[in-house]
């Protein structure tokens, strides 16, 4: 749809954010945002997720880049974002990882935990017929084994935790996740979708880093910086010269 130039967001943009902001809303299947740090890139992309969001609740979107200084730092505005515009029902994750984030010990997972720690103490849960409160009894003892001790945990129970992680990244409205996470690869070989794809940095990413994230949506926007441009078998030419 068109941008609404009468919208307040949209006219306290200067111009050249305005004409990219157009030129992003209407161009399909990717748009390219590049420029030097501070001209306002992470700005439109959080008015991407405000205005999408303000539209439509049900929305997905995902949120990628190389690394994670950069999510961070998105992220944190995102979060901004929503909170004032009165949208802080919606469901935002920062993906798994393998590597050791003391910030983000398996994000999804836990907010799996406390989504199985509240169904078991329910209403509905108590109604429930005896075998599935039973077994929602048992996911949740293994819920808190696991805050305490994961290894304690049987491969069943893990993989139970697993399902539940996996429900909650299939509803997040906001997937967070850097291009090479093992949950960008789970979406792909589920042939998720997204109504957005936002890429913060994109030209510090390689291209099989991307394949990933621009799989799942038919709609992309990339945000970098030229001087970022990762050196290319820099290590080969070296040896060369």
């Amino acid at each position: 749809s068109d941008v609404e130039m009468q919208d307040p967001e949209f006219l306290d943009l200067d111009v050249p954010k305005q004409n990219a902001f157009k030129g992003l809303w209407s161009t399909l299947p990717g748009y390219f945002v590049v420029g030097p740090p501070g001209v306002g890139k992470t700005k439109l992309a959080t008015e991407v997720v405000r205005r999408r969001f303000v539209s439509d609740r049900s929305s997905r979107l995902l949120v990628s880049a190389q690394g994670h200084d950069a999510l961070d730092n998105l992220q944190e505005k995102i979060k901004e974002t929503l909170a004032a515009n009165a949208l802080n029902d919606l469901l935002v994750v920062r993906s798994a990882t393998g590597e050791k984030r003391p910030t983000n010990d398996d994000e999804v997972q836990k907010v799996g935990l406390g989504y199985i720690a509240d169904l078991d103490s329910s209403n509905m849960a108590k109604s429930a017929p005896a075998p599935l409160r039973e077994r929602l009894s048992v996911l949740h003892k293994a819920a808190q084994r696991r805050e305490a001790e994961k290894n304690a945990l049987s491969k069943e129970q893990r993989s139970d935790l697993g399902a539940v992680a996996n429900l909650v990244l299939d509803a997040a409205n906001i997937v967070i996740s850097t291009a090479n996470s093992p949950d960008i690869e789970r979406l792909v070989e589920a042939r998720a979708q997204f109504d957005w794809v936002l890429v913060e940095e994109a030209a510090k990413a390689t291209g099989p880093e991307l394949v990933g994230p621009l799989m799942l949506s038919g709609r992309r926007l990339l945000i970098g910086d030229h001087n970022q441009l990762p050196p290319l078998d820099a290590e080969r030419l070296l040896k060369v010269f």
